[in-house]
């Protein structure tokens, strides 16, 4: 039974994830997204910070800021949180 809120739409979108810090950008796919959050497939296992930036264009000028909601092995469902300040650092690093 699907509890979801908000209804997702399926879609293959290519996106980035900017773990900050001075990382590199992490590749994944949007697998299905709603107005609230999203299911990514990630291009490779590894550990994913519990907030960051999931960049939308290829440029990074559209960005919405995430929390990871739960994980699996390569993929993460996240929530849309509101307008990131750059100020605002991310938060620790945790295991999938």
């Amino acid at each position: 039974m699907d509890l979801r809120t908000k209804p997702r739409r399926r879609m293959h979108y290519p996106a980035l994830i900017d773990l900050g810090l001075g990382q590199p950008h992490r590749e994944c796919m949007i697998w299905d997204i709603s107005e609230i959050g999203a299911c990514l497939t990630l291009s490779e296992a590894g550990s994913t910070l519990d907030e960051f930036q999931l960049l939308l264009s290829r440029g990074g000028e559209v960005r919405r800021r995430c929390l990871v909601v739960w994980r699996s092995d390569m993929q993460i469902g996240i929530r849309f949180l509101q307008s990131h300040t750059a100020a605002a650092p991310p938060k620790a690093v945790l295991e999938c």
